[in-house]
């Protein structure tokens, strides 16, 4: 514990487990063994891992995707695009993006192309070097001077993968939210909502698992990665990663009640990663 791990990270993992209810053993955990704990601490760290790759290709091909855009449109370019950008943001937020690039301007990775282009950037090098949130605005920038419909849905369903990106960057633990209800107030995608209920799951137990916001974001990162990522060695490595975590779980899933929250769990996270052609 001194060394690896400590005891307020580890034992949030015991939510996921029942309690005695009844005056014997009232409020006790069944069966909890450490072991238990250790054991899901390291899935965590393993599926908290692959999830932020995950992102990460997210963010790259969406990006990909809008610069293929701007350059083969017609009356379209690189750098008007950038400009009409800013000008048609209000004073407020004129000033948050000028601060978001003066920060990185010292930055020993992005710095210098900031300090070339400055204000007159391309939108090949505009992508490269804003934050994420900035990224998902411009996005709907984009969609609503385009009139792009679908890129405008990838613009609300980024949000939910900037949280979870954000969350997994951090290590913040994952499954150990796995049994709590939404608390806040998103609703799943129309688009996330009806890809699942095609995958022949009951759709009780597909509510049921999407009514957590964790299983919500996850779900949605899985929808949009199989939308923008295309067959190759970036969802080939995520792949095989996230079949790894699941089969490891299920050669050890003995050590939780079949009826568990966490064994129904992954199991859903199985049917999502079949489905979405993940695993």
């Amino acid at each position: 514990m001194s060394k690896k791990n400590n005891y307020f990270r580890l034992a949030s993992f015991r939510k996921l487990f029942p309690k005695y209810t009844g005056i014997k053993n009232n409020g006790r955990y069944i069966d909890l063994d450490f072991f238990q704990l250790q054991h899901l601490s390291y899935l965590d760290q393993d599926i908290r891992s692959v999830l932020l790759s995950m992102s990460l290709d997210i963010e790259h091909y969406e990006k990909v995707k809008i610069i293929d855009k701007v350059t083969t449109r017609e009356n379209e370019d690189g750098y008007s695009i950038v400009k009409d950008y800013r000008d048609s943001l209000n004073e407020k937020r004129q000033k948050e993006l000028t601060r978001e690039l003066s920060i990185r301007e010292s930055d020993i990775y992005c710095g210098t192309i900031i300090r070339k282009y400055g204000d007159d950037m391309p939108v090949w090098v505009f992508l490269e070097v804003i934050p994420f949130g900035r990224f998902i605005d411009y996005c709907r920038f984009c969609a609503e001077r385009w009139g792009d419909k679908t890129l405008l849905d990838e613009h609300y369903l980024l949000k939910r993968i900037k949280s979870i990106r954000n969350a997994t960057a951090h290590g913040s633990c994952l499954i150990n939210g796995f049994a709590e209800k939404s608390t806040s107030g998103i609703e799943l995608s129309y688009e996330v909502r009806r890809a699942v209920s095609k995958m022949g799951i009951p759709k009780s137990t597909w509510k049921k698992r999407l009514a957590n916001d964790r299983m919500n974001e996850i779900a949605t990162l899985f929808f949009l990665y199989y939308r923008l990522v295309p067959a190759g060695e970036s969802r080939s490595k995520a792949s095989g990663i996230l079949g790894s975590c699941l089969c490891t779980f299920e050669g050890t899933e003995k050590l939780y009640a079949e009826n568990s929250v966490i064994v129904s769990c992954m199991l859903f996270i199985r049917r999502l990663t079949e489905n979405f052609n993940l695993s």
